[in-house]
């Protein structure tokens, strides 16, 4: 629960099992937690999630399911709202797999009404990536 409150970054949805580039993102396991996640609007942060700016996009085969280990072709899109970035998938995995939002983050979107604001060209420039090993 530590994690959710404390979480450092303003990136969040890349995980440790996505592959070996990915060793200093975080386990999904560490924000698996259903008595939070009961508690939200599903219906609106599905939709927040899933309708904020696309930024950046790539095979999804680069990104395996971090519970089932399955790989799904196709394309993945990064998505933000201006100050948080996340891949598309995150609701599917808030759905399926109970993950919880980081603190801050929930709040950022209630703080938008559950409406994700554009993202101009120089805000994507500033955006917080998450570390991955070249």
């Amino acid at each position: 629960m530590n994690r959710l409150n404390n979480w450092p970054s303003k990136w969040f949805g890349i995980w440790s099992e996505y592959g070996p580039a990915y060793k200093a993102c975080p386990s999904i396991k560490d924000f698996i937690f259903p008595d939070v996640v009961a508690k939200y609007d599903r219906t609106r942060l599905r939709e927040y999630l899933s309708k904020a700016a696309i930024v950046a996009s790539t095979s999804r085969n680069a990104f395996p399911c971090p519970v089932t280990g399955l790989r799904s072709m196709g394309s993945i899109s990064f998505r933000s709202d201006g100050i948080w970035l996340w891949l598309d998938d995150l609701p599917e995995y808030i759905d399926k797999f109970n993950v919880a939002l980081p603190s801050a983050f929930l709040g950022n979107i209630l703080q938008n009404q559950y409406v994700p604001p554009p993202v101009g060209k120089e805000a994507a420039k500033k955006l917080e990536w998450p570390p991955v090993a070249r």
